[in-house]
């Protein structure tokens, strides 16, 4: 009976070459790059247009955003990754880096707003003056140049206000001054533009 050759230990590690990449780490490399590709495709035409992409990128992404059937898109959102692949994509990741961040604080600003229009709509329900004198103070410190006549007119407004309509309309104010405190356009501004 024949026993079996074995190689030692030894001879294993000097045949394997451990400065190569797996196999799966591969696979989520492309896929992370594919990942890149269809938040590309997924950009408002806004955000798309401010993107620092060279010509051909961007023609490429341009034509992924065309195809609408689902098999069709994914092999054109793999190809894109593949082209993604195969160039320097640290721009693009930088760039879409930075676009969700200005997005998280933008809307970390959007919650900020509410936050003091709910403090000024609460005031509304209380019959104590202190705390509707709280919410004007918050309002107040959060923008120093605010006009504390028309804060506190916001705030008699909401307690005028009983029906459900009258307080959204006067909720809708309150969040348009605030905005407007805080040096973001409102609908009415934007929509003279």
């Amino acid at each position: 009976m024949k026993t079996p050759k074995t190689r030692s230990s030894l001879e294993v590690h000097d045949e394997t070459d451990f400065g190569s990449v797996s196999k799966s780490a591969k696979k989520r490399e492309m896929r992370y790059i594919q990942d890149l590709a269809a938040q590309l495709v997924e950009l408002s035409p806004g955000d798309f247009a401010a993107m620092p992409l060279d010509e051909d990128l961007r023609h490429e992404v341009e034509l992924a955003r065309k195809v609408k059937a689902h098999g069709a898109r994914r092999r054109q959102l793999r190809f894109l990754g593949q082209y993604i692949a195969g160039m320097e994509h640290g721009a693009v990741e930088n760039a879409l880096a930075a676009l969700k961040s200005a997005k998280t604080a933008e809307i970390a600003k959007f919650h900020g707003l509410e936050a003091l229009r709910d403090g000024l709509m609460a005031c509304a329900n209380e019959s104590d003056k202190s705390v509707a004198e709280m919410a004007i103070e918050q309002v107040m410190t959060a923008f120093p140049h605010a006009d504390r006549q028309q804060v506190r007119t916001l705030a008699r407004n909401v307690q005028k206000e009983q029906s459900g309509a009258g307080r959204l309309r006067v909720s809708r104010a309150i969040f348009q001054y605030l905005k407007s405190l805080s040096g973001q356009k409102t609908k009415s501004e934007e929509e003279e533009e």
